[in-house]
């Protein structure tokens, strides 16, 4: 009789959880295909059922938010639009040819891509097919001009530090890369692959404006926040309610198993943004990228990206 009675309870609970879920899904595809009026209706449908439902006690669990909100896929659509053809006005490759420089590179992309060639491999092939075109040509082999090609500015820096101190190393002649840290034990040696860190900064800026043009109908949306969630601690209340807060999260991982190198990505993600949206791989911004033996320094992985 109460194994019953308690499965009869569990059950219901169930249910309600579900219908919870479907009302916020149906929330969420409002949001991102009605218009201005129809949202404002059905945000007064909703705000109804969440006073009567008690929508806003609801601890969503991260294992169902497929059930919760749009998967992340409908971003797709964008970037089918803007991969498709357009018309090529840039100059010929060489004089007298037929195919432009635009369109040469996007057959030349796809071969990189297709072939997994990395950055070092991608600039001697090009180097190799400007030596066999026609002379002159106007074939960019170089990042710079490649961007320049496109309009585009370069949205990451590198910069290569001494794995043991963190300083900046020298590039003297005939590839010699010494560290010129007085106090470091590399001092004036020649370091070796592996006693060099590379670190990559992102340009942070064009991410957060992205991010942000994409989700600004459900930013701040209060309803969808847990009622646990950062956003209703008190420090948060008091310091953060005006700007932009961001959670930062890093871990590293083996580049392959031969090696010692292992890599050290600082992610972060956007705390006005409702969880699990926020977790999607879309609205997650990539701060900086840490490659080295040995594991980041705060003051070096991050200095140019705070700054």
């Amino acid at each position: 009789m109460h194994q019953q009675l308690y499965q009869q309870k569990v059950s219901q609970r169930i249910q309600n959880k579900r219908q919870r879920r479907h009302e916020r899904k149906q929330y969420i595809q409002s949001l991102l295909t009605t218009t201005d009026d129809e949202d404002k209706k059905i945000d007064e449908v909703i705000l109804q059922e969440h006073e009567r439902s008690n929508l806003a006690d609801v601890h969503p669990e991260l294992s169902d938010v497929e059930n919760l909100f749009l998967v992340d896929e409908y971003h797709d659509e964008d970037e089918e639009e803007s991969q498709k053809d357009t018309p090529d006005h840039s100059d010929p490759l060489y004089q007298n040819s037929s195919i432009k420089i635009k369109t040469t590179m996007k057959l030349l992309a796809d071969f990189y891509s297709n072939a997994n060639l990395d950055k070092t491999n991608v600039i001697r092939l090009f180097k190799l097919i400007k030596a066999l075109l026609p002379q002159p040509n106007k074939l960019p082999v170089t990042l710079n001009k490649i961007l320049k090609l496109y309009d585009k500015e370069c949205l990451s820096m590198t910069k290569f530090v001494c794995s043991l101190c963190n300083h900046l190393y020298l590039r003297k002649r005939y590839g010699q890369k010494k560290c010129i840290n007085q106090d470091c034990v590399f001092n004036q040696k020649t370091l070796k692959s592996y006693q060099i860190t590379e670190v990559i900064n992102l340009d942070i800026k064009s991410q957060l404006e992205t991010i942000i043009c994409g989700n600004q109908n459900i930013l701040n949306c209060g309803i969808l926040f847990p009622s646990a969630d950062v956003c209703y601690g008190q420090y948060y209340q008091e310091k953060a309610q005006k700007i932009n807060t961001v959670a930062l999260n890093c871990d590293g991982a083996p580049l392959i198993r031969t090696s010692k190198r292992s890599l050290w990505p600082c992610f972060a993600t956007i705390m006005e943004l409702p969880p699990p949206i926020r977790e999607y791989q879309r609205n997650i911004l990539v701060y900086a990228l840490w490659a080295s033996k040995t594991k980041p320094c705060a003051s070096v992985f991050l200095d140019e990206t705070i700054n």
